[in-house]
């Protein structure tokens, strides 16, 4: 009888569950909707809110899995994620690695630590503080809020900038404002493969014009010279390392000159055939859904290589 994975993948959820079949596997997912699943068929499905925690580890736990895949990057899968590895379950993402990627904060602290670019940022926790420091803005400037709460947002004047921070401020999250580059917008995607770092190229994916990010006009992209590409190659795989990050994650840069700034690091990559980078992927003749499989599966078998069987 093949091995049961479990998954936890959101939107992309289809295209994963495909692939582990395809690998020999069947199939036990966990879904906020039947769509996530693209019609896909598979062995076990529980459609839930992810919130349900308790519910969900009972569905794995009865179903006996032992390896839970999870392909989304959402807050509550990652919530979810802690809540899983307390139960024994084995999975390809780490809870803490995780959190700390997902607070823009403390990543630009750490990049900027490690000797690395990143664009020049202020925080505002307050309303009173926003309204003090808004004299000293240099426009346009770009507004974030520290843990994603709100959509990026481009502002070229005082009264976009405080309705901009005041949106992040409701939603509890500490406003990040950080000095707008003009650049090449690009991402290289790493992965952790038999214990070593690689890299799909670099992918010229601009996250402002896919999105439609507020306060942004359309840009056309240009593409970095070889040399460029091969130096955020090398930096991106440094960063990966060095801080230890699992599974098919992405690095952001903007790359102005000979200066690469790194945006973010997105914990997990989105395969989904209808994800605005999958065309990107598409052109480089790659299947990301095929590789988070591989990453992953291979990252549960280095793990087995270092534990009791008693244990598995």
């Amino acid at each position: 009888m093949n091995e049961t994975i479990g998954l936890i993948g959101g939107r992309s959820s289809g295209t994963l569950a495909k692939e582990l079949k395809t690998q020999g596997f069947e199939v036990a997912a966990v879904v906020g909707n039947n769509k996530e699943l693209n019609n896909e068929k598979i062995a076990y499905c529980l459609t839930i809110d992810l919130k349900e925690q308790d519910k969900i580890i009972r569905f794995f736990k009865r179903l006996k899995i032992k390896k839970i895949l999870i392909g989304t990057g959402h807050i509550l899968a990652i919530t979810l994620l802690k809540r899983l590895n307390e139960a024994g379950f084995l999975t390809n993402l780490d809870y803490e690695i995780c959190m700390f990627l997902k607070n823009k904060i403390r990543l630009k602290k750490k990049i900027i630590s490690l000797g690395y670019k990143t664009p020049d940022y202020s925080t505002i926790t307050t309303s009173q503080e926003a309204e003090k420091k808004s004299d000293f803005i240099t426009y346009p400037s770009v507004v974030k809020s520290h843990i994603d709460s709100v959509p990026v947002c481009k502002v070229h004047n005082k009264k976009e900038y405080l309705i901009a921070v005041h949106r992040v401020l409701e939603t509890g999250a500490t406003a990040l404002i950080e000095k707008f580059i003009q650049g090449i917008d690009c991402t290289v995607p790493v992965y952790t493969l038999e214990k070593k770092k690689k890299d799909l190229g670099v992918i010229y994916f601009n996250k402002a014009n896919e999105w439609n990010l507020p306060g942004f006009s359309y840009t056309k992209n240009k593409e970095l010279s070889l040399i460029q590409e091969n130096r955020i190659r090398t930096i991106s795989k440094e960063l990966v390392k060095t801080l230890n990050i699992p599974s098919l994650v992405r690095v952001d840069f903007i790359v102005r000159g000979a200066v690469s700034y790194i945006l973010e690091i997105n914990e997990v990559i989105v395969t989904r055939s209808d994800a605005p980078m999958r065309p990107y992927f598409d052109k480089k003749k790659i299947d990301p859904a095929k590789i988070m499989v591989e990453t992953v599966l291979n990252h549960f078998e280095e793990y087995s290589k270092n534990i009791a069987p008693e244990l598995l």
